[in-house]
């Protein structure tokens, strides 16, 4: 089971999680295609971390095949993503997220445009609490694109506490924006 507003794993039937229950998410939808488990982690990990490209492409892939049996049920604009850390992207080389928004972009036969930026490098959030990536990420993401009166795609490769979604989408829907998110693994 999961939560229908976010995607979380649920332990029973509930109609949303609790962090849901308590405050509604930003966001119009939520999907996610997989769990953050197994293969799926392992890959994310190899693409993320070590710069192994062979894995970003599989997770392309993946992404793609998803999309294909999924997309009668979103109609959007314009698909944009979460910007990476520019410390990070400079280190990779290559943007994850981007690459699997073009994945969904190419199967959804929609526009994909970077729409954010991340100012400033944040510290990895990885293991942090949520209050902890709240902090880290105030004021963190800078719109640089008109998305007034789109439906927008917010596409991330990973959600855990769906801070960044949060932050993200709400700096969408300021701007005038319907916000969607789709990510690879919950």
């Amino acid at each position: 089971m999961v939560c229908h507003r976010c995607g979380a794993k649920l332990a029973s039937a509930e109609v949303a999680c609790p962090q849901c229950s308590k405050m509604r998410p930003p966001w119009q939808g939520f999907f996610s295609a997989y769990r953050y488990e197994g293969a799926i982690k392992d890959v994310l990990a190899a693409a993320k971390y070590y710069g192994d490209t062979s894995a970003l492409r599989a997770l392309a892939a993946l992404t793609a095949r998803f999309w294909r049996q999924h997309k009668a049920e979103v109609a959007v604009d314009l698909i944009t993503w979460v910007p990476p850390d520019p410390v990070r992207l400079r280190q990779r080389g290559y943007d994850v997220v981007r690459e699997l928004a073009q994945a969904v972009g190419e199967v959804l036969g929609v526009d994909v445009r970077q729409t954010m930026r991340k100012r400033f490098s944040t510290p990895p959030q990885a293991g942090r609490s949520q209050a902890q990536r709240k902090a880290a990420l105030s004021g963190a993401f800078q719109l640089t694109a008109d998305v007034a009166g789109k439906k927008v795609l917010l596409v991330d490769d990973l959600a855990t506490t769906c801070t960044t979604l949060r932050r993200c989408t709400r700096l969408l829907r300021r701007a005038g924006a319907s916000v969607l998110c789709f990510t690879l693994a919950r």
